[in-house]
């Protein structure tokens, strides 16, 4: 039986799909694969460094803890404290003191002082029950046998950590004489990681050595379960305490996975039209196709800065537009990445600061307010104001600092953006007839899912921005509220002020960063934070004497009109 050759038809279809359409859809994997396997080892690099940055602030917090219990332990009245014990004395300067100490400290459940036989001699809180009931004396004779222990607590609702340091004689520093004790929450060496937010789902984990449980946090505004994540880990030897952060692979390559789609669409589309003339196009193709794997390389090879300039037909112009918009987005996500890594440090410094300078404040305030109500002379008078008004300054520098450093949680509901603009308004009312701003008010009804107290603060902090920047009576602020194409709210603040300078863009949510003489540099620093906690996007536009534009972007809203019908 003879058997007719292919017709002409057939040939094409053949010719086209072995030399064209299984080539093109090789090379969108091979693309595709070469882009997330480069992503995959970027963001290892990455979160190897995190890693590492969250060991080394636990073990500072752990290192502090240890000098501290050092420091207070060769304290002489610690040291003269176990000889009043045995003489019967009172102690009750002491106990006040140690009181203050804890106190101060911030992180302490319990300070106390025993003898090496468990009897206690001193504490604070002075809760015998509740201290038996954590420590035996048992316990504390087995510790005075070692001149520093830990013990930890980790069954029940409470996990605590207990720090054991001996405590040497005044006079003969050989002699051991009792034994002093610190009782910390396990959230000491946990607020840290708590703050740590690089993708949506992260699970964040401390386990023992062992593999017990101690700390579990997952991400409240993750919108679906994953299945697959990527995990990370660090040892925290002092306490030996494996950390864990389990980041979901999905949320990792999200631009990887919309890529490999749209790559896929795009290669159906041109399988298309290489059908009709598949013989003439298929030459034709390989060229561009060869400088879109050269680009995708120079993005494998981490330079996310080059740009494929494609000359070659419209839908491989599309193509090469996605891997460069896919290099945009890494290039923001990796800045988003160092961000968070540079607020995360700052904002544990700055609690600390804070923390020390607050209750000195509080007290210098209270201090010159008894003074002022002594003195008589008017010089004294107005000199006691002075100086409250630089404490209030400073107090208000501090609770921006403990505000940047440990903003509250996000309570989501749908709230109406154009009543949270009429407040901020009216709060600045006088404000701005001081210096007779022009205020052009274009905002319309919309509402959005936000947090209405936090979206009070960024508003307020960049209506506050937009005045500082504008000339006294030459100035004008807008604001108005839109729907985008994608049917999101969005708001806009514009003023005609002096503008930010190309070079220091980049830079405007940094902390301690202020083009305004006085200025703190915390405002956009929160307003930064707070923008990640309610789900808002935001772009900048600005340039130096041409004002700037702040352009808020919400997610799940609906219109004020759409809402009522």
């Amino acid at each position: 039986m003879k058997i007719e050759p292919f017709s002409l038809k057939w040939r094409i279809i053949i010719f086209y799909f072995l030399f064209g359409f299984m080539p093109l859809l090789t090379i969108s994997y091979i693309s595709y694969y070469i882009a997330s396997d480069s992503i995959g080892q970027m963001t290892g690099r990455q979160m190897n460094q995190l890693m590492e940055r969250i060991s080394q602030q636990t073990g500072s917090s752990f290192q502090k803890v240890r000098g501290d219990m050092f420091q207070l332990s060769q304290n002489p009245i610690i040291q003269l404290s176990f000889l009043q014990f045995s003489y019967g004395q009172r102690m009750e300067t002491l106990k006040d003191r140690l009181a203050v100490y804890r106190t101060n400290s911030g992180t302490l459940d319990v300070v106390a002082l025993f003898t090496p036989e468990g009897e206690t001699v001193l504490s604070s809180p002075f809760d015998i029950e509740n201290l038996n009931n954590i420590l035996t004396k048992e316990e504390i004779r087995e510790a005075f046998k070692t001149n520093f222990s830990i013990k930890q607590h980790l069954t029940g609702d409470k996990k605590q950590i207990i720090f054991f340091k001996r405590v040497y004689d005044y006079e003969d520093e050989a002699v051991a004489i009792g034994v002093l004790v610190f009782i910390m929450p396990v959230s000491v060496f946990t607020d840290f990681i708590e703050h740590v937010d690089v993708a949506e789902g992260m699970v964040k984990q401390v386990h023992t050595i062992e593999g017990e449980l101690i700390y579990e946090q997952k991400d409240p505004l993750a919108v679906r379960d994953y299945d697959v994540y990527r995990e990370y880990k660090t040892l925290f030897k002092e306490l030996g305490w494996k950390i864990k952060l389990k980041i979901p692979e999905r949320a990792l390559l999200k631009d990887i996975l919309v890529l490999r789609n749209t790559s896929l669409l795009f290669s159906i589309f041109i399988a298309t039209i290489a059908f009709i003339a598949a013989v003439f196009f298929v030459q034709r193709i390989l060229t561009p196709v060869r400088q879109i794997i050269r680009g995708t390389k120079r993005f494998s090879a981490g330079d996310l800065d080059y740009r494929i300039n494609m000359n070659y037909g419209k839908e491989m112009r599309m193509l090469a537009d996605s891997f460069d918009n896919m290099a945009e987005s890494l290039q923001k996500r990796q800045s988003e990445l160092v961000q968070a890594n540079k607020l995360a440090s700052l904002g544990l410094m700055s609690a600390g600061i804070a923390h020390e300078i607050k209750n000195p404040l509080a007290a210098i305030k209270t201090s010159i307010q008894v003074l002022k109500r002594r003195v008589r002379t008017e010089a004294s008078q107005q000199l006691s104001d002075c100086i409250l008004e630089e404490v209030d300054r400073l107090t208000k520098i501090v609770t921006d600092l403990l505000n940047f450093s440990r903003p509250g949680p996000a309570n989501i509901v749908e709230y109406d953006i154009k009543k949270i603009l009429t407040y901020c308004l009216q709060l600045m009312n006088k404000d701005m007839n001081d210096k007779n701003v022009r205020l052009i008010d274009n905002t319309q009804s919309c509402r959005v899912m936000v947090d209405p107290a936090q979206m009070q603060q960024i508003a307020l902090n960049l209506l506050l921005n937009a005045l500082s920047a504008v000339s006294k009576d030459k100035g004008v602020i807008e604001i108005s509220t839109d729907i985008d194409e994608e049917g999101r709210c969005t708001l806009e603040i514009k003023d005609n002020g002096k503008g930010i300078p190309e070079d220091k863009l980049d830079k405007v949510f940094d902390p301690f960063f202020s083009m305004t003489a006085g200025g703190t540099g915390l405002g956009l620093s929160v307003v930064f934070t707070l923008l990640k906690h309610n789900n808002i996007d935001h772009e900048i536009h600005s340039a130096e004497d041409q004002g700037t534009c702040f352009r808020l972007i919400f997610r799940g809203i609906e219109s004020g009109e759409d809402s009522n019908s």
